[in-house]
């Protein structure tokens, strides 16, 4: 679950990335998690598979690209 708030605290969004990415809850290990300047979500998952999410609709903005080695 990913929950996003504004810069006052105030609750956006609750994202379920395991129903919304449609993956099993254990490939969901984040190596890395940080908004782009357009504010999307960037995260990198411990495989190597990198996602962009909408924050505030929790869709993917694009298909998910696999950058080659896992991370440990």
């Amino acid at each position: 679950m990913i929950y996003v708030y504004s810069a006052f605290g105030k609750k956006i969004n609750t994202i379920n990335l395991a129903d919304k990415l449609n993956t099993p809850k254990e490939k969901l290990r984040w190596a890395f998690l940080q908004f782009t300047p357009e504010e999307d979500l960037l995260l990198i998952s411990t495989d190597g598979t990198m996602y962009l999410i909408d924050p505030l609709t929790g869709d993917d903005r694009e298909k998910p690209v696999n950058l080659g080695s896992e991370f440990t």
